[in-house]
């Protein structure tokens, strides 16, 4: 196809670009912005560029076969038929954040300088339609609201449904659809559906409704005897799913096997003892909402599942204590090991002496044990502290001979701890 010479000096007002002034869509769709120029008869459309741009960020080139901004890499179509004078904007996947002022600007390449055809579009992008729960977690006997919202206009025909149900709760033309259900209870639980219709179109939106309860000790618990041993199950309800937990006060001398499994909403367990006509077997389920306790079995003596439970934190404790009595000669034992290691462990009752000193001083063995403050040192650098002195034995050192104190040198001023051992 043959085009007409460029016509040089073509300016903005000999343009016409056709655009909307808004486009609205849905977040999560497509948008299309529809775009379109014409030129005066005769010129080339070769020589001239389009840019899409969004506030400062460049979105698309006519040149470029993608976006340039990184927020619209991989969503923004690639543009085709420019030259035909097609300046179309295609937004895949959109979102919220898309919403803004969108510029076209048409300008001929071949003049850098000149006029350019600039219009606006704005955009607005729909949030897609929800529901919601207040609060997001609900136990039993508590109040409980779901709200269902579009931010359509006009607004939608909108109901409430519960899985499995073909009568909705609730409707009405509206933007937001509220119900509230009082004092639930565990059969509220399920998956709830909000409808929205807008003519032909209908959208939805799901969410899972739990409601939380506490444990219970089901049907199907208790203890039977086979061939001389005793099993024991314990099934229990709840959720979250309950931890189980054995109290049984002289079970574990008779205890051979115990095995757990639990799924949602449920958990079992099941011990195998050795049969006594004392044994007191009790299940406690716990998580939590609260607990619940069951006395399997009782032993003598024994007459509800509360004072069981009293029973056996008591006996934890005693046991708990005396273990620690237990312990209190082992850790006395690794003490005295430590105390052996430290003092070198030769057995000769070697004595310790701790000597401050400020500067290196000699005294020999006959010499009195006091040295006096006045005086000063070889060095001329003040007074020597007053300090006393025990001679030692040359077998505790190496390089000296009997009756001497070999003082390290210490920095002038400084405080020095030595050993000496006799």
């Amino acid at each position: 196809m043959s085009y007409a010479l460029h016509t040089a000096g073509i300016t903005a007002s000999q343009l016409a670009v056709d655009l909307a002034a808004q486009r609205d869509g849905e977040e999560g769709l497509c948008l299309p912005v529809p775009c379109n120029f014409t030129a005066p008869l005769g010129t080339d459309l070769h020589h001239f560029t389009g840019t899409w741009w969004r506030g400062k960020e460049l979105i698309l080139h006519s040149s470029k076969r993608l976006a340039v901004w990184d927020h619209y890499l991989g969503r923004v179509a690639q543009w085709t038929g420019f030259r035909k004078g097609l300046c179309s904007l295609v937004i895949q996947d959109l979102r919220v954040s898309d919403s803004g002022v969108y510029t076209i600007t048409v300008q001929d390449k071949d003049l850098p300088g000149s006029a350019s055809f600039i219009q606006n579009v704005k955009v607005k992008v729909i949030g897609k339609p929800t529901i919601s729960l207040t609060p997001e977690s609900i136990e039993e006997g508590g109040t409980l609201v779901l709200t269902c919202e579009s931010e359509r206009n006009p607004p939608a025909n909108v109901s409430l449904h519960r899985f499995g149900e073909t009568q909705s709760l609730k409707q009405g033309l509206t933007t937001e659809l509220s119900l509230t259900l009082f004092n639930v209870t565990r059969q509220d639980s399920g998956e709830y559906t909000c409808l929205f219709q807008h003519g032909q179109e209908i959208q939805n939106a799901s969410i899972q409704v739990i409601v939380m309860y506490g444990p219970e000790i089901t049907d199907g618990s208790g203890c039977t005897d086979s061939n001389g041993m005793l099993v024991c199950v314990c099934l229990s309800q709840g959720f979250p799913t309950p931890t189980l937990e054995w109290l049984n006060l002289r079970v574990n001398s008779n205890l051979l096997s115990i095995v757990n499994s639990a799924g949602e909403g449920a958990a079992n367990s099941t011990i195998t003892l050795q049969n006594s006509t004392s044994l007191t077997v009790v299940c406690v389920g716990r998580n939590r909402i609260g607990e619940a306790c069951s006395p399997l079995l009782l032993g003598d003596g024994q007459s509800d599942c509360e004072t069981i439970a009293m029973e056996y934190m008591y006996a934890s404790y005693a046991w708990a204590i005396v273990g620690f009595f237990l312990n209190v000669p082992i850790i006395f034992l690794i003490f005295c090991i430590y105390l052996a290691v430290d003092t070198g462990g030769n057995g000769t009752g070697s004595q310790r002496e701790w000597v401050v000193q400020k500067e290196e001083q000699t005294v020999d063995e006959d010499q009195k044990m006091e040295i006096p403050r006045e005086g000063r040192n070889r060095r001329g650098r003040g007074a020597l502290s007053k300090r006393v002195y025990v001679p030692n034995s040359s077998e505790d050192r190496c390089g000296e001979q009997p009756g001497q104190a070999a003082l390290a040198r210490p920095r002038e001023g400084s405080m020095q701890v030595r050993y000496r051992g006799t």
